[in-house]
């Protein structure tokens, strides 16, 4: 018998928006988490994509929510931790490369664009 559970949370957060007109900029405190997010929304892919790189930022562009976000990262983090302890052949094997890859984030980034470019 399944037994289905909602879970919910409620995330204090504080928000600074920057619009230009073209792209709006969304910097969110998570007072919780004690941490930052930064999104960048707007019609224009292209646009988007040139604002979030001259604020520096990497990743994927796909919006998701905090939970989503937080979960999604603690994976990435698990998955790369467990990778570490492999031996160095089988390394090799599943095309895990430390010098390519210097973060958890990073893989997942490249993961995200190689979906998006074979899709």
């Amino acid at each position: 018998m399944a037994l289905g559970y909602t879970i919910a949370a409620i995330l204090k957060r504080s928000s600074r928006v920057f619009s230009d007109g073209k792209a709006t900029v969304k910097i969110d405190w998570l007072e919780q988490l004690s941490r930052r997010y930064i999104q960048v929304q707007g019609r224009d892919r292209l646009y988007v994509k040139f604002v979030a790189e001259q604020l520096g930022l990497g990743g994927s562009y796909i919006p998701r929510t905090y939970i989503e976000q937080i979960q999604l990262e603690k994976l990435t983090n698990d998955v790369m931790m467990m990778f570490r302890h492999y031996p160095d052949d089988l390394k090799t094997k599943l095309s895990i490369d430390d010098e390519l890859v210097s973060s958890p984030k990073e893989a997942f980034s490249r993961a995200s664009a190689d979906r998006s470019t074979n899709s």
